[in-house]
């Protein structure tokens, strides 16, 4: 009789630790639900107050939000957001705006994942964080480098090459060049589709100046910048990395007077953030400017 008393009393033990257990499950899951609920209700408020362009309400609102599963609706918040602090200097806040957005942003709606990846990672290059810009960097290798999308393509190695790259990473990335490159083998140019496909050379010479081809790196980026329609800041990073191709190659004399060149454009264009018309993606710009630095540092 003790021993079956013994064995009741552990079973009951048992249930009541998993009643108990199963108590806090459901207390913790209608917590998570009750914090989705009140974030995408402060999300659908921010959305109403960026419609009357109330920018610092709306950030004031989201600050500090907790990841939800993707959606629309947050993602256009969390860009404008991180473009308005981009555009007034603010690069911190656009990190913490821009990786939140680059998590929950999912959708292939006018390729904004791989157009997201270039708001955060000029972000962390302009804030100094280089560790999480490789973080970011491998990421994005690792989210795009299967993808046989041209546009995808081109963007990664473009995102990704900011900096310098590993072996490794410059391994992953030799098809995405090569993809980019081949997309444009015996094609003739029209007025439609020539002002996208400069920046395909951009990423290729690009590619190529990381890769050691610096004969590549210049032919592509002549190419770019002998093509029409002209483009401020598209040919102010051709400028540069033809600048970079020709250093390398021991034209320091021909290198200069094209680096100088694009560095009046960018230093007059950044001057005002706020001027920007909402057409010009400030990335490209940001890029520019990252990628001018690194060449004032080998150039001059």
């Amino acid at each position: 009789n003790e021993r079956k008393a013994l064995y009741d009393l552990g079973q009951s033990e048992e249930v009541q630790t998993r009643l108990r257990n199963e108590a806090e499950r459901r207390h913790a899951q209608a917590k998570a639900l009750q914090i989705l609920s009140e974030t995408r209700a402060k999300i659908t408020q921010a959305v109403v107050l960026l419609r009357g362009r109330d920018f610092p309400g709306a950030d004031a609102l989201v600050a500090g939000a907790p990841l939800i599963p993707p959606s629309p609706e947050a993602a256009d918040v969390f860009r404008r957001l991180a473009d308005w602090h981009a555009l007034n200097g603010r690069w911190s806040e656009t990190v913490e705006r821009a990786s939140y957005l680059y998590q929950i942003d999912q959708y292939d709606a006018d390729n904004y994942p791989s157009l997201d990846g270039f708001r955060l990672g000029t972000a962390l290059i302009e804030v100094g964080d280089m560790a999480g810009y490789d973080h970011f960097r491998r990421s994005i290798i690792s989210r795009f480098s299967a993808s046989t999308n041209v546009i995808y393509a081109e963007r990664t190695v473009k995102m990704a090459l900011l900096s310098p790259a590993s072996e490794e990473q410059m391994q992953e990335l030799d098809p995405l060049i090569g993809i980019s490159a081949a997309s444009l083998d015996g094609l003739t140019l029209s007025r439609e589709t020539a002002s996208y496909l400069r920046w395909r050379m951009i990423s290729i010479s690009l590619g190529e100046y990381r890769r050691g081809n610096y004969e590549l790196a210049e032919s592509w980026a002549r190419k770019c910048l002998t093509e029409s329609p002209p483009n401020a800041r598209r040919d102010a990073t051709a400028r540069i990395l033809l600048a970079c191709a020709l250093f390398k190659q021991g034209h320091p004399g021909e290198a200069r007077p094209e680096l100088a060149a694009a560095s009046e454009v960018i230093t007059v264009k950044l001057r005002d953030m706020t001027s920007f018309r909402p057409d010009e993606f400030w990335p490209d710009w940001i890029i520019a400017r990252i990628l001018l630095r690194e060449a004032q540092g080998l150039v001059l």
